[in-house]
């Protein structure tokens, strides 16, 4: 019995971790411009502005960017609330003139309801089964309900405006609002590094 448990709770405990760190966070969509930089866009000075309505929120999503790469800049730091509310060319001429190459949006395209399955729970031994919740024996699996939202990242070239990369991510509701913002801007950084737009 102790050989199978030394040979079994290695192989247990790295599926536990394995499963552990599969990121909630899931890619649902992503485009490539044929016409972009072969590679190491970010590698440029780039800022990025998270279109969120909490400002700590905006900032810090900002810094997880800021802090993946030494060219990326938070928009807080440059632009408040009111002066996003600026025109969108004018916008793009200051960041020319501070000498940005790539600016990175992130906002939230929707929210939607999705049902989670639950599956059904079954006793594992007789005793479980032999007691005073034997009527319970087989206990149906169910859906739980929550929202799903999806986010779209996009890199655009400041010298035309035209959009260099974009990706849609959809992240379920089942973390705290910290975690959610760690959690999201992992996976969209994990991204960009797989797709060489940044080191």
């Amino acid at each position: 019995m102790n050989f199978i448990i030394k040979v079994l709770a290695p192989s247990f405990l790295l599926s536990t971790l394995f499963f552990s760190c599969v990121s909630p966070t899931k890619v649902e969509k992503k485009w490539i411009s044929e016409e972009r930089v072969s590679t190491g866009e970010v590698n440029e000075k780039t800022i990025v502005f998270a279109f969120v309505k909490s400002e700590p929120d905006r900032i810090k999503m900002e810094d997880l960017f800021y802090n993946a790469s030494n060219n990326i800049s938070p928009s807080y730091k440059t632009f408040s609330s009111e002066d996003i509310l600026k025109s969108k060319a004018e916008i793009r001429q200051e960041l020319i003139d501070e000498g940005f190459k790539y600016a990175i949006t992130m906002r939230l395209v929707r929210k939607s309801l999705a049902d989670e399955w639950v599956p059904a729970n079954y006793p594992n031994n007789y005793e479980t089964y032999h007691s005073n919740f034997m009527m319970d024996y087989y206990n149906p699996g169910y859906y739980i309900t929550g929202n799903e939202y999806f986010i779209e990242t996009n890199l655009f070239s400041l010298a035309n405006g035209k959009l260099c990369w974009s990706v849609t991510t959809k992240t379920p509701e089942t973390l705290t609002r910290e975690e959610f913002i760690d959690e999201l801007g992992a996976a969209i950084i994990r991204q960009m590094r797989k797709d060489k737009l940044m080191k």
